[in-house]
């Protein structure tokens, strides 16, 4: 029981905290500074880097897309500057920091917009951008973090200068950009990303399994989870055997099951109400129909002969996300059966689905049973920007959960029986925002064939066969299925290891947890097997009379990461209920509890199995005649299997006693001491760490990478270290710096970029032959590009055109070919030919043309100098920042080189043209250095 002195302390740290939150609510836009503050100009623009999907870059080009095709979900997100990034960091320290007046003090979406949004002055200059470039407006963020809009393809290529192809990938047909947006500098220092250029999804990842009856006549109305089926007698998880297997019945006794709480589950598919009655049926749970909200464009449902047959015999035209999406809300219910489940729905289940979800703040638990690899599914933009809105969950009061994925240590080979592409994990499993959740198996021995043994009923006669806890191993069922079936087989077992994003949070620590610098997963893990105790699921029709079971007994049974995940989600609204209220990022209080003295009850330590997975000789990761490669279960944590499972009893009941007095939020100041060596010249790197509260000078390691290479560690010294590194090849080079944190601070990390080698010197002149043109409406030009060096220069020049009021299909050719920049030899020249088809004059308003803040224009854009994808980092030179509290996301700032990035062609249509004289600018940009730059104009007059 608390003391007076510790009820008084709390009750002085609320009335505290009521004059902040009073203050936070009164903020309006104008606390957030303004940040464009120069004419947006369309002839000075910047790419956005990092982000092109990866897997455009996999992808079968098979030309432009349809100019007319429509792009329902574009959104643009904005970006924080390091001032807010930092106060983030300490607030969100604050919130979970139990002396602070800011603990558990919540902020509403209007509110966290009014720290780290956009400035509403900022908000009308973009939005009035867009619309000037004929979008659509469909969302503004109530926390002013990103625009949502629409358009054609032909609008996004000319806006955003950049080109849009159908492709092929995986024998499916897609359309994506594969060049980098551009946007003009006033509002690329705001902006991290457009995405929604592209129509790539998640695939869901669950395990599904079909099976049939052996005797189907007493199947009568009675539900049965432990069945005979033609492969013997079986068992089947239905909601009251995980009750009993992890001790929910205390808690439902008590009245603790759900209510007054929410859940999120998302999808990108609509879902039948029909299933989950059907599944709460069979499982004897009352009815709870859940709420449905779509965000953006309805995804609708998806057709093909296997809908509506019992059971569903072969679903690969749906591409499964109908069942997952059933399942996962049938089972967030089946853990907490009076929780609201509010089923969140889009055509992009975390872009659209969860990232609306947590600006509407609808629930204060969502769980998402997608994912993807960190390397392969996602840009390392892409990845910064939703982190971004898991810390604004964080900030909100909301718990995310995540799937740790379902192919063992090698996420990125999903749907292959042999992995080739190395170690590899789940993203958002990985985030350090979201709670991660493994796979386990349970092991019971032989108790299946006893009648009555251990921890089974085998009389198939109960709508709850299991009897009690039931030892698990880790998930691992790759072996099995290869041997069952070796040209159909897939990897088969839960998702664990080390990202190669996030940085380690100070509080992933404990017995067991590697000392690696990176964030690992996963955090926990339930029952995943679809071969052995999988769950019982309703979809797509396939439950009858009151059963499981479809037409002659047969049925689908389901396993995966994606089914345990929405399981715990039920247990933190169970305990939610408890608590009364919301408790942001459960990763804390997790790893507190699994450091206390009542561990031992409350987690089920998983020590006995692996996530190990067979791989190709001398593929990533495989050396010849290596063994398969994960990670091994072990005493206390383990990437097989994080904490493993929970009593849920025992976590929610000890759960209010945890206090965490978190350490306070720190930053990586990283500088060189030259930022253009010569090669091989040695260059000094000196990392500083400063924080933003505290008196102890900051202890611990910083590990210094170059270009995504081997971890350097270097003890601090007085809060700084040094690291020297020389460069053998031409061109930049990215470094980060990672600080370990101690006990009194949190790691974070930052970079910097060295251009190494000769920068060129001297001069380029350019010259257009010829350079005036007098064209009718939809006509076309040509002319020649010649770059001339001077001073000795020589270098590749990078090559943009821009037209304000004037559009039209262009391209720079060279021996018949697109290009985007020119090799110019010492004193010589380099020639390209500039055409421009169907040209039109924008629209007129008012009697004139588009002023300069709603302009038209024509952008081709040579390609910038990227720093390599390091480790650890991803984001921008504006997004840079520093680890926030408990996402600790290695943000390391990218540094792009000079010039403008865009596609070889583009079009744009427009609705009139007008008569008169425009100007065509052709600008050349040296590669490494923007202080060599040239242009020269074309004049075309429209008749």
């Amino acid at each position: 029981m608390r003391s007076h002195l510790q009820i008084c302390s709390k009750l002085l740290r609320s009335a505290l905290a009521l004059l902040t939150v009073a203050t936070l609510a009164a903020t309006s836009h104008a606390a957030v500074q303004n940040r464009i503050t120069s004419a947006v100009q369309t002839n000075n623009r910047v790419a956005l880097a990092r982000t092109v999907a990866p897997r455009a870059a996999r992808a079968q080009d098979l030309g432009l897309a349809p100019s007319s095709l429509k792009l329902e979900n574009m959104t643009m997100r904005f970006s924080m500057t390091d001032t807010q990034q930092a106060a983030l960091s300490k607030l969100l320290v604050d919130q979970q920091n139990s002396s602070s007046p800011l603990y558990h003090q919540w902020l509403t979406p209007q509110q966290f917009g009014a720290q780290f949004g956009l400035s509403a002055a900022d908000l009308s200059t973009v939005s009035s951008w867009l619309a000037a470039q004929g979008f659509t407006i469909t969302t503004t963020a109530k926390s002013s973090t990103f625009i949502a809009f629409s358009g054609t393809v032909a609008q996004a290529q000319q806006a955003f200068g950049t080109s849009i192809h159908s492709v092929s990938l995986d024998g499916e047909q897609h359309i994506a950009n594969l060049t980098e947006p551009t946007l003009p500098a006033a509002l690329a220092g705001v902006v991290d990303m457009v995405s929604g250029l592209d129509d790539f999804k998640l695939r869901p990842r669950s395990r599904v399994r079909s099976v049939t009856l052996a005797n189907v006549s007493p199947i009568g109305s009675r539900p049965r989870d432990t069945v005979n089926t033609t492969a013997g007698l079986e068992h089947f998880i239905a909601p009251g055997d995980f009750a009993t297997i992890y001790d929910l019945n205390p808690l439902f006794t008590s009245s603790i099951n759900g209510t007054g709480i929410s859940i999120a589950v998302m999808g990108q598919v609509d879902i039948s109400l029909t299933d989950i009655a059907a599944f709460r049926t069979a499982s004897g749970l009352s009815a709870n129909v859940p709420v449905i909200k779509t965000y953006g464009t309805d995804p609708g449902t998806p057709t093909g002969t296997c809908l509506g047959s019992n059971p569903p015999t072969s679903c690969t035209v749906t591409g499964g996300d109908l069942e997952e999406s059933e399942l996962d809300v049938e089972w967030a219910g089946a853990t907490a059966p009076s929780a609201s489940i509010i089923f969140v729905n889009s055509t992009d289940v975390i872009g659209t689905s969860l990232v609306n979800a947590i600006d509407n703040n609808i629930a204060p638990i969502m769980t998402v049973s997608y994912g993807g690899c960190e390397v392969q599914d996602f840009s390392a933009t892409a990845i910064g920007t939703l982190n971004t809105s898991f810390q604004q969950a964080n900030a909100q009061g909301i718990t995310i959960v995540g799937p740790a994925g379902d192919a063992g240590a090698t996420d990125c080979d999903f749907d292959v029986a042999t992995a080739k592409d190395g170690l590899a994990v789940d993203f958002p499993a990985s985030s350090p925002n979201v709670t991660g959740v493994g796979g386990t198996e349970f092991s019971e021995g032989a108790d299946t064939a006893t009648p009555n043994g251990t921890y089974w009923n085998n009389t198939t006669t109960s709508v709850s066969s299991a009897l009690s806890y039931i030892p698990e191993t880790v998930w691992n069922d790759t072996a099995a299925s290869i041997a069952a079936a070796p040209t159909t087989a897939t990897l088969s077992s839960g998702g664990g290891g080390v990202s190669v994003i996030f940085a380690k949070p100070t509080w992933q620590t404990g017995t067991g947890v590697p000392a690696d610098s990176h964030r690992d997963v996963p955090d926990l893990a339930f029952n995943a097997s679809a071969d052995h105790d999988p769950y019982l699921v309703c979809a797509e029709g396939s439950c009858l009379n009151g059963t499981y079971f479809g037409t002659g007994g047969a049925f689908n049974a389901f396993g995966g990461t994606s089914v345990s995940t929405p399981s715990f989600a039920g247990i933190l609204a169970l305990l939610e209920q408890k608590l009364g209220g919301r408790i942001g990022n459960a990763n804390p209080y997790i790893y507190a509890l699994a450091n206390g003295a009542s561990a031992s009850t409350i987690f089920h330590d998983v020590t006995t199995g692996n996530n190990k997975q067979p791989c190709t000789t001398n593929s990533t990761s495989c050396p010849a005649g290596a063994s398969p490669i994960g990670y091994s279960a072990g005493v206390g944590y383990d990437q097989a299997s994080g904490w493993g499972s929970v009593d849920a009893s025992k976590f929610v009941n000890t759960f209010p006693t945890v206090v965490t007095t978190l350490p306070s939020a720190s930053t990586v100041t990283l500088t060189s001491s030259a930022a253009t060596p010569a090669l091989n010249q040695s260059v000094t790197f000196t990392a500083t760490i400063a924080h933003t509260s505290g008196t102890a000078t900051p202890s611990g390691t910083v590990s210094f990478t170059v270009d995504s290479g081997t971890a350097n560690p270097v003890t601090l010294n007085a809060g700084v270290a040094t690291f020297a590194a020389t460069f053998t090849t031409n061109g930049t080079h990215t470094i980060a710096a990672v600080y370990s944190g101690d006990t009194n601070y949190y790691g974070s990390s930052g970079s910097v970029n060295v251009v190494a080698g000769t920068v060129p010197t001297g001069t380029i002149s350019l010259s257009a032959a010829p350079s005036t043109f007098t064209v009718a409406s939809s006509g076309s030009i040509s002319s020649v590009i010649t770059v001339t060096s001077a001073g000795g220069y020589a270098g590749t020049v990078n090559l943009a055109a821009v037209a304000n009021t004037l559009n039209g299909s262009y391209a720079f050719t060279s021996n018949g070919a697109n290009v985007t920049s020119l090799t110019v030899p010492a004193g010589g020249t380099a020639t390209a030919t500039f055409t421009v088809n169907t040209i039109t004059a924008a629209s007129k308003t008012g009697g004139g043309l588009k002023t300069a803040t709603g302009v038209s224009s024509l952008v081709l854009g040579g390609g910038i100098t990227l720093a390599g994808l390091f480790f650890l980092g991803f984001g921008n030179r504006r997004q840079r920042g520093w680890s926030s509290l408990l996402s600790l996301i290695a943000l390391a700032g990218l540094i792009a080189s000079a010039g403008c990035s865009s596609s070889s062609s583009t079009t744009t249509t427009t609705t009139s043209s007008g008569t008169g004289t425009y100007t065509i600018t052709i600008t050349g940009t040296d590669s490494l250095t923007s202080a060599i730059t040239a242009n020269t104009a074309l004049t075309v007059t429209i008749q």
